[in-house]
């Protein structure tokens, strides 16, 4: 049910409840803020979030956030120099496999590079990709 309302909040809004939210919150964005709201969820690669954020990204992928939201929701932060690898799963392994495809994220996003340091992730477009080949992706 979750997925499901994300996804309606995410899509584009033709009831006009962004605009309504807009003027109620002094400009903020609807989308961008429920977005934002999900890297406080607990990591979980089952969470029904993550297929509506994929669409989201992959729609537009200079929608960061949605980015964003993923890596904190699939990949927890680093506890040791880097990521185990092995442990990644099918989930973790195709949300890098979608940001690893993207391109504006990499060249505009000021904040990715932190993102996937903490991760113990490779901090580059280039490295990401020499990695998931390594993991056969």
């Amino acid at each position: 049910m979750l997925g499901g309302a994300l996804l309606l909040c995410l899509r584009d809004d033709h009831n006009g409840i962004s605009v309504d939210y807009a003027e109620m919150a002094d400009g903020a964005d609807l989308q961008q803020d429920v977005t934002e709201a999900l890297t406080n969820l607990p990591v979980s690669p089952t969470n029904p979030t993550i297929d509506p954020l994929l669409a989201t990204f992959t729609r537009d992928d200079q929608f960061y956030e949605a980015m964003h939201a993923l890596l904190a929701m699939t990949i927890p932060l680093a506890t040791t120099n880097g990521a185990d690898r092995a442990a990644l799963g099918p989930t973790q392994i195709y949300v890098l496999t979608q940001l690893a495809a993207a391109t504006t994220i990499w060249d505009c996003d000021m904040t990715l590079h932190d993102l996937l340091a903490e991760r113990g992730l490779p901090t580059t477009k280039n490295k990401l990709n020499f990695m998931l080949a390594a993991l056969g992706q």
